[in-house]
């Protein structure tokens, strides 16, 4: 997906993983019209440079992150007690409850000087808006990024538990949403299960949960794009 034509009413959805940004266009109808993986450049790709844009967002995904109080604006020394004094800039957005403070990428200080107005968002922020809105009692939400699990966990109307963790198999982050289930004391009779991903993803992972968690819905929205699922997926948020 190479040629590309600008459209004022075009919307650029920039996402930025650990080592890599990927650059999306969509339409003013949220059809997918560019995608490029701009590796760990900062810069616009070519076929960008110079278009207009009716809004930009940036997506942080997988990035190293924490959760602090709404009252305490230290947010440098809550990320500082889990990841040490050595990380990238850091960035923060808050919720009706609490504010994530997470790890801006190498790349994201340059890329944000290419683009116009920007508005930040990271991958649990996003989530936390998209399950707070599915107004489950008791809930678990995860994704996957290379070897990194995220989670989201609610318990009796509550969030109780986002966290990452690094999982370089299945079984990995089995243990870890059994272990959140086990330690939080979640009513399996009552959760719902929650994946994004893929439909190949999504049918080994239900398999493996099968016999000890409710079936495991699908988040993704099954859109055919050029771009991977969780991508989709997060995009969908911010269109």
């Amino acid at each position: 997906m190479s040629s590309y034509h600008n459209a004022v009413s075009d919307k650029l959805v920039v996402f930025l993983y650990p080592t890599r940004s990927v650059f999306t266009v969509f339409s003013k109808d949220n059809i997918l019209k560019f995608s490029s993986d701009n590796g760990s450049s900062s810069m616009l790709p070519i076929e960008l440079q110079g278009a207009i844009f009716s809004t930009t967002d940036t997506i942080s995904v997988a990035a190293r992150a924490t959760l602090t109080p709404l009252a305490d604006e230290s947010y440098s020394s809550y990320f500082q007690a889990n990841f040490g004094q050595a990380h990238q800039e850091l960035k923060h957005q808050s919720t009706n409850d609490f504010t994530i403070v997470y790890e801006a990428t190498p790349v994201t200080k340059e890329l944000l000087h290419e683009v116009v107005n920007p508005q930040e968002h990271s991958d649990i922020h996003l989530m936390h808006t998209y399950a707070a809105a599915m107004r489950y009692e008791n809930a678990i939400y995860y994704w996957l990024y290379n070897d990194t699990v995220s989670l989201l966990v609610w318990k009796e109307g509550r969030l109780v538990l986002t966290n990452r963790y690094k999982s370089d198999t299945k079984d990995e982050v089995f243990y870890y949403i059994m272990l959140a289930v086990e330690q939080l004391e979640l009513p399996a009779d009552k959760l719902h299960f929650g994946f994004v991903g893929s439909k190949a993803e999504h049918a080994v992972y239900q398999v493996m949960f099968q016999n000890y968690l409710p079936p495991l819905h699908l988040c993704s929205t099954g859109s055919s794009t050029d771009i991977d699922e969780l991508a989709q997926f997060f995009a969908e948020c911010v269109l």
